[in-house]
């Protein structure tokens, strides 16, 4: 690294550089800081959707996939759903429906879009508060290709990590701008106010834009303080009662801050509560999560530093962190906690960057826990730039001192290069869920839902008997897990072991009765058990916990039509089809009906449709062909049932219907 302006903590003579030469400097590394990014990141472009949290906040979210109408836009802002109330993001997520339909490249290149605008802010921010102009440059690199990093860009479900932070750092730049208009006692002309009340009100503005996207963001206000202590220094003042004055005055000055925040805390804590999220005393006790919080700090710090075996998931001990673990973890919280204060006396960007670190992360340190994790990559997004800030000016202020710099930019360019490599080698993980979950099973133990995602990810590529042991591996960790016993009865329905997958079903919902996608599947193994009527009492008891559960109300449609009570049938197809128009069988089935009622034209309609939505599949092809031959277009039926045999040569109905066709007595 190159010399920096001098800033804060840093006592060097100044070099005057013409505002040209600055200013084209500041844009070429602009220019190689957001194609450096891009390029490391472009592999992401190519991963599919994974079964974890995307189909909630897009492949399995009727709000979301199809794009934008008024329905849609009131749902974003008045309901909480996935444990969470972050309108904002549901409507990135609606325009990715918009634009690119259910294709994930462009969400993809959303994420990767956000990641190089937030890089750009990280840079453009600490220059101008700063004037470091390579220091800023190494941190902005440092966060943008950092491995730990990789989760909040490359994982479709996290926009709302990058965007919240989109609107993070456009807080700060505002309230920079804001401060220099109202810095000192607050005493300033006329002119000088207004400018800094426009820009107060903006920092405001952006701020609940950004609540709007992650309430993480609540920690906000008190970034602002930390800002102001350095590199702002709105505390340095000539006399103690000028500063005792400032700084009450810079306390009142975050009231707003402070409120948006509290507003944005009750909310989110309803919502999780709602949700299921919120992880009951009784199940983790409070000071299980004062150990996890420590050791997680230290952990992060570790993963800041030593960035390999990162997984999406890191689950909680199920006996907890031992002892020995505990002591040594707080023992390098505190030791370097005291290390920070004696150095900061003259270094304040130590202080700044440390408590930068801690406070944002006392969300989601899991104090309250939410979810099953005891600690996640995609928390540290905002929080790590207060460890590279602190390192990074830090070890350029020493290096200096020893007359050692010659070295910084060899040794940048070797932790950057270092961090792309790894970086790149972390996207390749995220390809699909496959190679997602299994590579979290290598880096982790006892990963039980992680196995469960693995297992779920060859459940739907239907590869049933290879799924069956990662079930078993996670009920082995924990055998209560209902959405594991719930996908294991499905893989052993597919093998066509009922019994057993009925009695996996009977245990996901004793142990919780109002799961909704185990009444179905229960339902639906009761059916081909030919036990109709209690069937229909399972897809009823789903439809109660889920009313909107599509394919409830295809299968209770599916079981009525059984007992021909096409009229029910009829009615259940209809609302499957109000809550997703789209649906290919649907439309089918509902043809079926229309066919056993002789409204064969409306029929046909329907029967078309499913083919608009799933061209490759025989049965819509073979029914449209027996509601042509009873309108009498022959030759169109002819056609249709030959594509049903092409797709499906051992469609037997089709064969026969072509050859009484060709014997001139349809049948």
């Amino acid at each position: 690294m190159a010399k920096a302006k001098p800033t804060a903590g840093t006592k060097k003579n100044t070099v005057t550089v013409p505002k040209a030469s600055a200013r084209n400097k500041t844009v070429l590394v602009c220019v190689l800081l957001a194609l450096v990014t891009f390029l490391v990141f472009s592999p992401a472009l190519l991963s599919n959707f994974v079964n974890y949290d995307d189909p909630d906040y897009f492949t399995h979210n009727r709000h979301v996939r199809n794009g934008f109408s008024r329905e849609k836009l009131v749902w974003a802002f008045t309901e909480t759903f996935a444990s969470n109330w972050h309108p904002l993001t549901w409507l990135s997520h609606m325009l990715d429906g918009q634009l690119f339909g259910e294709n994930p490249t462009g969400p993809h290149a959303v994420n990767v879009f956000f990641h190089v605008a937030n890089t750009l802010l990280v840079f453009l921010l600490l220059k101008s508060m700063t004037g470091a102009m390579w220091r800023s440059a190494f941190v902005a690199a440092l966060f943008a290709l950092h491995p730990v990093h990789v989760e909040s860009v490359a994982w479709i479900a996290e926009r709302k990590d990058v965007l919240s932070t989109f609107f993070f750092l456009l807080t700060l730049a505002a309230y920079v701008r804001h401060s220099r208009s109202a810095i000192g006692n607050f005493k300033f002309e006329a002119g000088s106010r207004l400018s800094a009340l426009g820009y107060y009100f903006l920092a405001l503005f952006l701020f609940s834009l950004g609540l709007m996207s992650k309430p993480m963001l609540v920690t906000t206000p008190f970034v602002l303080l930390l800002l102001d202590y350095w590199p702002l220094n709105r505390f340095e003042l000539k006399t103690q009662s000028a500063r005792i004055k400032t700084l009450v005055a810079l306390l009142l000055e975050k009231i707003p801050f402070l409120v948006l925040a509290g507003v944005s805390s009750v909310i989110t804590l309803i919502a999780q509560r709602k949700g299921g999220a919120v992880t009951s005393v009784s199940v983790l006790s409070f000071n299980s999560r004062i150990e996890n919080a420590l050791v997680s700090y230290a952990r992060y710090i570790g993963k800041a530093f030593w960035p390999v075996d990162l997984s999406v998931l890191y689950p909680c001990p199920q006996a907890g962190w031992r002892l020995p673990q505990v002591v040594l973890d707080v023992a390098i919280l505190i030791a370097l906690t005291i290390a920070v204060v004696w150095f900061a006396r003259h270094r304040k960007y130590l202080l700044t960057g440390w408590l930068w670190f801690l406070g944002t992360l006392v969300p989601v340190i899991g104090l309250v826990q939410v979810g099953i994790q005891s600690m996640a990559d995609r928390y540290t997004y905002i929080p790590l730039l207060g460890i590279f800030i602190a390192v990074t000016w830090f070890v350029t202020d020493t290096t200096q001192k020893l007359r050692t710099e010659k070295i910084l930019p060899i040794a940048a360019i070797f932790i950057l290069a270092t961090c792309a490599s790894l970086t790149v080698r972390q996207i390749s993980h995220w390809q699909s869920s496959e190679t997602l979950f299994a590579h979290a099973i290598a880096v982790t133990e006892n990963n039980y839902p992680a196995h469960n995602n693995l297992g779920h990810a060859l459940l739907e590529k239907g590869n049933y008997a290879e799924a069956i042991p990662h079930f078993l591996a996670a009920l082995r960790v924990n055998p209560d897990r209902v959405e594991v016993h719930n996908n294991l009865g499905s893989a052993l329905a597919s093998l066509g072991k009922n019994d057993e997958a009925i009695e996996h079903y009977k245990i996901a919902l004793m142990n919780d009765p109002t799961h909704a996608d185990a009444h179905n599947n229960l339902g639906i193994a009761l059916a081909m058990e030919g036990k109709l009527s209690e069937a229909i009492e399972e897809f009823n008891a789903a439809l109660t916990f889920k009313p909107d559960n599509a394919n409830a109300h295809i299968n209770l449609g599916n079981a009525y039509f059984a007992q021909r009570k096409f009229g029910d049938a009829f009615r259940e197809y209809q609302t499957s089809l109000r809550i997703e128009p789209k649906d290919a069988q649907a439309h089918n089935n509902l043809g079926n009906v229309l066919l056993e009622l002789d409204r064969h034209e409306e029929a046909v309609a329907h029967y078309r449709t499913s083919l608009e939505f799933q061209r490759q599949s025989p049965e819509p092809h073979f029914n449209l062909g027996r509601a042509l031959l009873r309108l009498g277009r022959r030759d169109e039926a002819a056609l249709h049932f030959t594509e049903a045999l092409r797709l499906k040569p051992d469609h037997e109905k089709a064969r026969r219907q072509l050859r009484a066709l060709t014997n001139s007595t349809p049948q």
